[in-house]
Order: C-alpha cells, then structure tokens, then sequence
C-alpha cells in the first residue's frame, strides 16, 4: 500500500503574492478570462487541468442554518499557470514583493516543495526586507 502525499495548495491571495500582482487584479483578470465565475468558482477545465481545485465548506448561521461556500484554491503547476497566463498583467505593475520572494525561494534548497506556511514566510521577508529598503 503507497501513501500518496497531498500536493500543497495556495489561496488565491497566496498566488497573487507569488506572482507579484494584487489579489483584487488576480480576480479581476480570472473573472475576465473567464477561468472563475462571478461567484469566484472555477471553471471546470481549469479544475481538470489541474490548474485550480474547488473546496467546499459549511457552516452553521444561527438563524438561516446550514450554509454552504466554495474556496478556489490553487496547486503548484496553478500558480505557473497563472504566472504565465497573466504576465501582460504583470508587465504594466512591476511589483518589488514579487522579485524577493521568487529571489528567496530560489536560495531556499526545497523551493519546488514550498508549502503554504512557507510562502507566507517568504512573503513576510520580503515584506521585512521592502520596509528596511525604505526606510534607509
């Protein structure tokens, strides 16, 4: 018996950071590519590409009951995807986050295997390194 190991995925605000746009554009520009809905649900092709997974979840409302929302969610080949996809996007903002957390991730050994509690602290560094920049 092989245990499979769960391929990590990424919040669309994630991959808006690891590719360096906003997490409003990366919507915008989805909706508009028509690769998720106006309820922000991806389109099945891009799911059976493997690009972007649909969670769903439920919770209690105290008065309405039961409630159920979808999570667009994105896997590592996604993420290349939507680098690639949206680089016009990019081109017109550069964004100086971008260049340190692809630079950071590069001097990190086990960058292809960047979980999501690994991106956020390589965002948080960028973050740290762009405010010491300023500063001077």
């Amino acid at each position: 018996m092989t245990e499979s190991v769960a391929q990590p995925r990424y919040t669309l605000q994630e991959a808006a950071q690891a590719i360096g746009m906003g997490e409003r554009a990366v919507f915008r520009a989805l909706r508009r590519r028509r690769v998720i809905t106006k309820a922000n649900v991806p389109v099945v092709r891009y799911k059976r590409l493997g690009y972007l997974v649909e969670e769903e979840h439920s919770y209690q409302h105290p008065s309405v009951g039961t409630k159920f929302y979808s999570r667009t969610l994105v896997t590592p080949a996604g993420i290349q995807w939507l680098q690639t996809l949206l680089a016009d996007d990019q081109a017109s903002k550069p964004c100086p986050m971008h260049a340190l957390v692809q630079e950071i991730a590069h001097m990190n050994p086990d960058a292809a295997e960047i979980g999501p509690g690994k991106l956020s602290h390589l965002v948080s560094q960028a973050r740290a390194i762009i405010a010491s920049e300023a500063s001077q």
